[in-house]
């Protein structure tokens, strides 16, 4: 489309389409920093873990152990660079204790305002990383303010868990 200097007319759905995506961004970023307070409560009480230690989230840089253990499997091959850039850019990473096998275990989380198959996706591919660079079980969690049934079934087929905060946009605004 042309204004009529010639000149061309940005398309205005796609400046809509971009508006919405950086405010959703906004918002979910507002989100994961009030979730930080409470995260490791959260993550514990819904996955059943003791002695959850926050390792990385939004305003927290990554834990120099971990962030060492990746480079030590990135140095080894165990993983590629890339995939060491994808740990990183986890919303949260914690560490703790499964109550029910006592054994180690990393959670990889997500947070995201609606659910969709993207963040079920980056959640099982990071922790599925993660797992491979440490050696131990990794899961992965998508926290949420919104699901979809479909969006359940597609979690629960990748062996993601979602835990439902249904006030989380709500919580970000307050934040």
């Amino acid at each position: 489309m042309t204004d009529n200097a010639g000149q061309v007319q940005p398309d205005m759905k796609a400046v809509y389409r971009q508006m919405l995506r950086d405010l959703n961004q906004l918002v979910a970023t507002s989100a994961e920093r009030r979730l930080q307070g409470y995260l490791n409560a959260l993550v514990s009480h819904k996955l059943n873990l003791r002695r959850a230690i926050l390792l990385k989230s939004i305003d927290i840089s990554i834990d120099r152990p971990l962030a060492n253990l990746l480079e030590d499997a990135e140095d080894n091959q165990t993983i590629t660079p890339e995939q060491h850039s994808q740990v990183h850019l986890l919303d949260a990473i914690l560490y703790a204790t499964d109550r029910e096998t006592a054994a180690p275990v990393y959670i990889a989380v997500e947070v995201s305002i609606t659910l969709h198959q993207e963040d079920i996706d980056r959640a099982a591919e990071r922790a599925a990383i993660l797992e491979k660079a440490a050696g131990i079980t990794a899961k992965a969690v998508v926290v949420c303010g919104r699901v979809a049934p479909p969006q359940e079934i597609q979690a629960a087929a990748a062996g993601v868990a979602i835990i439902l905060v249904e006030d989380l946009t709500a919580a970000a605004a307050e934040g």
